[in-house]
């Protein structure tokens, strides 16, 4: 049975803080008690650890009223859903099934429009299609007032419509940069342009600054990444840019970013706002939370949401996204003290993908599993498995590659000197012969993969002891 404010409480509690400040802006509640009401689920909202409890006195049905009031402000700014009713009017125009109130419905949007919202392209090119279907029909009245509302706002289209492809330009030279660092730098100026220009409609302006979150993490300009997400955060509260999907992906971005930086407890935060919505992204945004919370060292929650999303790992159509997603529940049965179940886990997922995990991130994979066999003693295992699918030969092929680091040589090292194939002597030349041309960071994460089970090439990483 629930109790008399659950239902309430459960809604109040799926908002994220952009959302309710959009509910807090838009209010016009002139009864004391709703405001109270709604004061306090921002409170809530903003303060989670220090969640205050609603009062059961006040009328359950100004909560039920309040509740309704807030889900339908929210579905009439939702940019989404301005989206499928456009897309909806596209479909009955070229089918001939609109409807006369649905016509009117599209001229009076078409008054009301503002070249700075979301979908305002999409809206133009409706226009021009509404025109033409009431041209050839003679409805000289309104498709003069549709030629008035494309004249208007054709040099703003246009605008925006060039600005989009050469942010579709800019998106090839970023994805480029993995390989070639500098590809992308001479875009930076644009993106941060565009993203500012409260001119533009906020769907171009969110693409371009999409592109340069993406920019910054592969540039590793982590700082700057912190300030631009930062000014996102502000630029959000205009309900411009509202949906439960943008929001997601906003806060996705926080994690990863504040993961990188070592802010855990705001990475975690960050990223249990982004699974709240499950979208085509919720794989991709729940490992970078599980990522977050295993460098927390909080593994039993990470595996509790892990498996509980397999569904959606069985079903995803991302191969990167079911690699980190097994990569990271071996690591987190590893670290619950479940390693052999996290060795034949790992080994069902190599049987079934044996080419396809080399064409991600392999390297990942194969410290997670080459742990679980550390952990439980199998060395010999582990050697053998390195050499059996020539883990160092595909690994020394990534030489000179950016973030190139040699894991798995350093890896085989461990374990040839703990089966005794390696004198510590050798073992600890043959790390520091590793070390040469990698930066302070890359040392100090070879260092970081050794020390669980081999601490002492982990201080020869680390230009300590041993080191030639």
């Amino acid at each position: 049975m629930k109790r008399k404010l659950e239902a309430f409480e459960e809604f109040a509690q799926s908002l994220y803080p952009h959302e309710v400040h959009y509910l807090v802006r838009e209010n016009q509640l002139a009864d004391p008690q709703k405001l109270e009401i709604l004061k306090l689920v921002e409170y809530n909202s903003r303060f989670p650890e220090r969640r205050v409890e609603y009062d059961p006195g006040i009328d359950k049905r100004k909560y039920s009223h309040l509740k309704q009031w807030m889900a339908e402000r929210l579905q009439a700014l939702d940019v989404d859903r301005q989206f499928l009713w456009l897309h909806e009017l596209e479909a009955r125009l070229l089918t001939d099934t609109l409807e006369p109130s649905q016509e009117k419905a599209l001229l009076r949007r078409l008054r009301e429009a503002d070249p700075r919202e979301y979908y305002f392209n999409r809206l133009y090119e409706l226009a021009q299609t509404l025109g033409d279907h009431l041209l050839i029909r003679g409805r000289d009245q309104n498709h003069r007032a549709v030629g008035e509302f494309l004249q208007a706002h054709h040099a703003s289209y246009l605008r925006s419509s060039q600005t989009n492809r050469l942010l579709h330009l800019a998106s090839r030279d970023i994805i480029r940069q993995q390989d070639e660092p500098a590809a992308a730098l001479h875009w930076e100026p644009f993106l941060r342009e565009k993203f500012r220009d409260e001119s533009l409609d906020a769907f171009t302006r969110y693409r371009a600054v999409i592109r340069l979150i993406y920019a910054l993490h592969n540039q590793r300009r982590f700082d700057q990444l912190e300030k631009l997400t930062d000014e996102l955060g502000k630029a959000l509260k205009d309900p411009r840019f509202y949906s439960k999907r943008v929001l997601a992906n906003f806060y996705a971005n926080r994690c990863i970013m504040y993961t990188q930086r070592g802010k855990l407890d705001l990475a975690v935060s960050n990223g249990m706002l982004s699974i709240r919505q499950k979208n085509a992204d919720h794989l991709f945004y729940l490992n970078h939370l599980c990522r977050a919370l295993l460098r927390q060292g909080k593994a039993p929650q990470a595996l509790g949401l892990l498996q509980a999303a397999q569904g959606h790992q069985r079903d995803t159509n991302s191969f990167h996204d079911r690699l980190a997603y097994t990569t990271l529940l071996l690591r987190a049965l590893e670290a619950v003290g479940k390693a052999r179940q996290a060795e034949s886990h790992a080994e069902s997922f190599r049987d079934a993908y044996r080419k396809e995990i080399f064409e991600s991130r392999w390297q990942a994979f194969y410290k997670a599993y080459l742990g679980a066999l550390f952990r439980q003693g199998k060395h010999d295992k582990a050697l053998r498995e390195i050499r059996r699918a020539e883990l160092v030969a595909h690994e020394r092929a990534l030489a000179g590659r950016p973030g190139h680091l040699p894991l798995v040589e350093a890896l085989a090292c461990g374990a040839a000197l703990a089966d005794g194939e390696l004198e510590p002597a050798q073992a600890r030349a043959k790390v520091a012969s590793l070390l040469p041309g990698l930066a302070p960071e890359a040392r100090e994460a070879l260092a970081s993969a050794l020390e669980p089970h081999f601490p002492e090439l982990a201080r020869t990483a680390r230009g300590g002891e041993g080191q030639a």
